[in-house]
């Protein structure tokens, strides 16, 4: 449920390694991914994955501001719906 990579071991791939397995695994289901991230310095990384940023907003009650992002699989539109091959 939670993925986070120690500094020292950043840029080494080990996130990618650990996202791609389930990735791959909603694409070949043909569904999509959501995630979520308090830290804006993993918004590009999350987008090189293919991600969208769906929401920036701060949690009212811990201020803690959150980013959510979707991801769909290659075969579906900008909406989530499949596109027709």
């Amino acid at each position: 449920m939670v993925l986070g990579v120690a500094p020292e071991a950043q840029g080494k791939g080990l996130a990618r390694a650990f996202l791609q397995p389930m990735i791959d695994r909603a694409d070949a289901a043909g569904l999509p991914c959501y995630l979520e991230t308090a830290n804006g310095a993993n918004i590009p990384f999350y987008e090189r994955m293919g991600f969208h940023l769906v929401t920036d907003f701060v949690e009212p009650q811990s201020s803690l501001r959150l980013w959510t992002f979707r991801r769909f699989p290659p075969t579906a539109g900008p909406a989530g719906e499949a596109t027709r091959r």
